[in-house]
């Protein structure tokens, strides 16, 4: 009897290393397209590991030439075992990670930070690394190479602000970049193990990159992860005397363009939208800017004389 319950346990878990292969799958179909982008988008992924406790383990970390099909990594876990599986996809010199310690750090306390970023505001002019993020929670790993999937959200958006005096007299004040200040605040420089925000951070980002164009310009904005349930603000200030001249909440207007034949969420879709043309048409006042027209993504979301 003790030798055929010894077989059992080599067949099942021992014999030519076969039966011991676990796999965890990437998808990535949470976006404006269809099917998985996942090879397309992803280049590497870093999936960290906790045992059935919820403690840390190991980490994983694998590139587009050592994924299996391009989406695939493979454990190196004994089956049977429950583990919680947590990933941030492109984690690199514009995010960090908490420290985390082998059998004592519990998933629920790791956090992501943008560098730098906790508790105040911070400016950030970088170009961020496009950010993706999935967990698995208690998830038991089963036999027949049976491949779990976990499914990404991208955090990261780029938004190119254009602003475009409205009139002729207008034009004839002249526009230059240069004379202002361009800031995105949102409060989502940190964030949970659930991608949720975390802490009370203020992240003031700035322009990457920009261009004058006749009577306006454009400015080129990176964020991270927006929420449906927080506010983000676009604010342009004059250099000379640092007098705000534009102060507006983007949060509803950008909620507007969710109306294309889909019942998302208002989160789901902030999740899904990563890249946002927002075009300003303004009047220069004496005490500030006055939009005449928003358009965000082609939508006309706003067309007012009065004063933002």
């Amino acid at each position: 009897m003790l030798f055929i319950i010894s077989l059992f346990i080599l067949s099942s878990c021992v014999k030519e290393n076969e039966d011991c292969r676990t796999f965890i799958t990437f998808v990535y179909d949470k976006h404006m397209q269809s099917g998985d982008l996942f090879v397309e988008k992803v280049s590497e992924v870093t999936l960290y590991v906790f045992d059935e406790g919820g403690k840390y383990l190991k980490t994983i970390t694998a590139n587009k030439n050592s994924l299996i099909d391009g989406s695939t990594v493979e454990l190196g876990l004994p089956k049977y075992k429950t583990y919680t599986f947590l990933a941030w996809c492109g984690a690199n010199s514009t995010y960090r990670v908490s420290d985390l310690k082998v059998g004592e750090t519990r998933y629920e306390e790791v956090e992501l930070q943008l560098s730098g970023s906790r508790d105040k505001i911070q400016g950030f002019s970088a170009k961020l690394d496009e950010l993706y993020h999935g967990i698995l929670e208690n998830v038991l790993l089963e036999s027949d190479e049976k491949k779990h999937v976990l499914f990404l959200t991208k955090n990261t958006n780029k938004i190119r602000f254009v602003l475009q005096q409205y009139n002729a007299e207008t034009r004839a004040d002249g526009f230059h970049l240069g004379d202002y200040t361009f800031e995105l605040l949102s409060a989502n420089g940190t964030l949970d193990h659930l991608n949720e925000r975390a802490g009370a951070d203020i992240i003031n980002y700035t322009p990457y990159d920009s261009a004058g164009i006749h009577s306006g310009g454009w400015v080129e904005i990176n964020t991270n992860r927006l929420f449906a349930n927080e506010d983000f603000r676009f604010v342009v200030t004059r250099r000379k005397d640092s007098k705000k001249v534009f102060d507006i909440s983007l949060r509803d207007y950008v909620l507007l363009t969710n109306m294309e034949g889909n019942d998302w969420s208002a989160q789901e879709y902030l999740d899904r939208q990563d890249r946002y043309l927002i075009v300003f048409f303004y009047s220069s006042l004496e005490n500030g800017w006055s939009a005449s027209q928003i358009v965000i993504n082609d939508w006309v979301v706003y067309k007012s004389n009065e004063e933002l």
